[in-house]
């Protein structure tokens, strides 16, 4: 039997029962652990769930992923759960050659100033940093503004491994509809151990304030 808690706390025989799914609304620490018929109580299994206005949100993928890392999809990028530094971890969808590209519907218009996204960093397998980015909102869904147009600067030597988060602020302003396009590194630095080829880029949790 599975039992959880939500609020961190270490799940114990009085704590819920998992049978299919629990709703999320909110900011949570899921843990949850198995216990035999006996009561005996095995591994806690932890996450943490961030909720911001753009967490359980319609997403379209305008470009697929890479084969291999697909995993769950465009809902994994708006899911409130932050990939860690393993990008085969199935919380990261790896782009290559061609850029992540995405449309997330707010289901609202509502007041934001910002778009975060975060990168996963592991350079010696090419998995690299973002080689640029363009934003683009809208509250029809049919006429998009362009508010950050960036070009990123050549991959970081010193940056080997980790996770970088991009904030992306522009002026407040009424929000339904979110177009990011993050874009992939198509040629990687003379420095690198594979200079000239492509450079994956993986992405995960697109956040708004």
């Amino acid at each position: 039997t599975i039992h959880y808690t939500l609020d961190g706390s270490e799940p114990t025989l009085q704590s819920p029962i998992f049978h299919d799914s629990f709703m999320i609304n909110a900011n949570a620490i899921i843990k949850a652990a198995t216990f035999d018929a006996d009561g005996t109580k095995g591994r806690t299994y932890c996450d943490t769930i961030e909720v911001n206005p753009a967490t359980f949100s319609k997403i379209t993928l305008n470009n697929a992923p890479w084969h291999s890392y697909t995993y769950a999809g465009g809902p994994t990028l708006v899911d409130g759960i932050r990939g860690n530094g393993s990008y085969r971890s199935g919380r990261w969808l790896g782009f290559y050659q061609k850029d992540c590209d995405v449309t997330i519907d707010l289901g609202k218009a509502m007041s934001l100033s910002e778009v975060a996204f975060n990168c996963c960093i592991f350079q010696s397998d090419c998995v690299v940093d973002a080689g640029g980015v363009v934003l683009k909102l809208s509250t029809d869904g049919k006429k998009f503004k362009t508010v950050v147009d960036e070009t990123y600067p050549e991959v970081n030597k010193e940056l080997k491994y980790g996770v970088v988060t991009h904030k992306l602020p522009f002026k407040k302003q009424k929000v339904r509809y979110i177009n990011l396009v993050v874009k992939t590194v198509k040629e990687l630095p003379q420095w690198h151990n594979l200079p000239g080829w492509g450079g994956f880029v993986f992405i995960d949790e697109i956040s708004v304030k």
